[in-house]
């Protein structure tokens, strides 16, 4: 398991015992959202610092970073094939790298617009445009994550939304008519900052707070 902290630094737990493997810190600023590649090969970590660090597994060693964001980096996805990473930052960009190298591709969204994503978390990109409200800007929406199974008859997967209103959505995914309307669940009192499905799809979890 691996644990970014507001300090810049990030641990490895070994789940089976929760000792800590291994302890490092590369960056100044908070560690924003961290993930494995699907062959569990690399390990990229989002920062405050504008830029995403990638490390081998299981040595931990930095290989790439990733620099181009003008803002602090908020959500991260890999390809299902491990080999190239798509971000957000607060700037509300969309940019594309290699999980190899880290260089941007900067022509990421054509070349890639056919890519399979092995997760969707961006708030911002082609299949999530019609996850906002009327009227909404970039802020209002917290946090997306699509369901890794299909529904309906085997025919599509869902993407579950949670923004500054107080409110989980669940829409049809992909949600491209701009200003759908989705399955609305209330429970927070304030702003829901993340959302995520259960492993089998079956339950969503949201978390509210600052």
């Amino acid at each position: 398991m691996a644990i970014g902290f507001k300090d810049g630094s990030f641990k490895i737990l070994d789940t089976s015992t929760w000792n800590i493997r291994v302890s490092k810190k590369d960056r100044k600023s908070e560690i924003s959202d961290i993930k494995f590649s699907p062959d569990r090969s690399k390990l990229a970590i989002g920062s405050h610092d504008c830029v995403i660090d990638i490390y081998s597994v299981p040595d931990f060693r930095q290989i790439a970073v990733c620099k181009g964001h003008s803002s602090y980096i908020t959500h991260i996805d890999w390809s299902t094939d491990s080999g190239y990473i798509h971000s957000n930052c607060g700037a509300y960009e969309l940019l594309f790298w290699d999980g190899n190298s880290g260089r941007q591709n900067t022509s990421g969204a054509t070349a890639l617009k056919d890519e399979e994503w092995n997760t969707w978390t961006l708030v911002i990109g082609w299949p999530v445009q019609g996850i906002y409200p009327a009227y909404a800007d970039g802020t209002d929406v917290n946090a997306v994550d699509r369901s890794k199974k299909k529904f309906g008859n085997n025919e599509y997967p869902i993407v579950a939304t949670s923004d500054d209103f107080g409110m989980l959505k669940v829409f049809r995914y992909p949600c491209l008519l701009k200003g759908s309307e989705g399955v609305i669940g209330r429970g927070h009192s304030s702003h829901v900052t993340n959302v995520r499905f259960s492993v089998d799809d079956r339950y969503i979890f949201t978390a509210g707070g600052d």
